[in-house]
């Protein structure tokens, strides 16, 4: 069992990324333990006023949304999360912009020096690809994978270059406090990474997972996709689907400019698009595409497979 930790209200660990990379699964299967708290959704803290990794927050007043660790307010805000854990157990938070982001490593460590980290990797045009499906299904894709890749794919290919990520972090923490988990073989040997996981929290014993849920936050693609994407292409800019969740009093922003027939289109808009029917699948990738995508993250993760010390070659097409 880990020992009692010595700042109440704070994360032990972090599920730090990378995005659509069984973070949501493996918060599920650590959350099925009585000795561990992670409270639900994405906190992101540690992206306050990070206009890359979580361009929400600059929408609001600075006053509101900037980082400040001086600021005892926004570390009450980022504890608040917390409060719901007893004092014997194990504080973890998953949020999947932090190992993409330039400023959150150094932030982290500010608060939470000894901290242990976690980040799933895939293979990052897989990922690329199942972030895609995630701007579309949140309603922030309004084109075409392929489409997207073209006039809006900065944050799509940011967020697959690992290596100079998880460089960031090595420079700033001990090689023991960061745990680097292979999607693929998670998911093809679940047992045994979560044995690995348990044992790196400090846990004496393991996770049965005959009895827990394994999957969590399944994607999914609209069958009519044109339309889907012409509803998104309305909803650009209406959205205020974080507004509520930044440290103070909710701002006024986007509120008070949009009048009610706006505001009732949006919620017709939103219903709509939720009634729409969806499908498991999405149409395969062109076959060029996908080695233009494969020699572009390969160049950028050159020397993934040692970094991590794994062997990414076994499921990846490079290492």
């Amino acid at each position: 069992m880990p020992t009692q930790r010595k700042e109440k209200y704070l994360p032990d660990f972090i599920i730090g990324g990378a995005m659509k990379c069984g973070t949501s699964s493996m918060h599920a299967i650590l959350s099925s333990r009585e000795d561990v708290f992670i409270p639900e959704g994405e906190v992101h803290f540690f992206t306050l006023g990070d206009p890359i990794q979580s361009p929400e927050t600059v929408k609001f007043d600075p006053e509101r949304t900037v980082f400040n660790l001086n600021d005892e307010k926004k570390v009450e805000w980022y504890r608040s999360f917390f409060e719901g854990a007893d004092s014997d157990q194990l504080i973890g938070e998953d949020s999947t912009t932090y190992l993409s982001s330039r400023v959150a490593p150094e932030r982290i460590r500010e608060l939470l020096p000894d901290v242990k980290l976690i980040f799933m990797l895939r293979n990052p045009v897989d990922r690329s690809l199942s972030h895609y499906r995630h701007l579309v299904m949140s309603g922030r894709a309004t084109k075409t994978f392929e489409q997207t890749l073209v006039h809006d794919s900065s944050n799509l290919h940011l967020r697959s270059f690992y290596k100079p990520q998880l460089e960031r972090y090595f420079r700033l923490f001990l090689r023991d406090q960061v745990k680097v988990v292979l999607f693929e073989r998670f998911v093809e040997e679940t047992q045994t990474v979560i044995d690995e996981v348990c044992s790196y929290l400090g846990f004496s014993d393991s996770i049965d997972l005959k009895e827990v849920e394994t999957h969590a936050n399944a994607s999914w693609y609209p069958r009519w996709p044109k339309t889907y994407f012409a509803i998104n292409y309305l909803l650009k800019g209406k959205m205020d689907r974080y507004r509520h969740h930044w440290p103070g009093d909710p701002s006024e922003y986007h509120t008070s400019d949009i009048s009610f027939k706006e505001r009732l289109l949006r919620s017709l808009l939103i219903r709509l698009r939720r009634r729409l029917p969806k499908q498991d699948s999405y149409p395969s990738m062109d076959d060029s595409l996908q080695e233009r995508l494969t020699r572009l993250y390969a160049r950028k993760n050159r020397g993934i497979g040692n970094l991590v010390e794994a062997n990414v070659g076994k499921y990846w097409p490079f290492d």
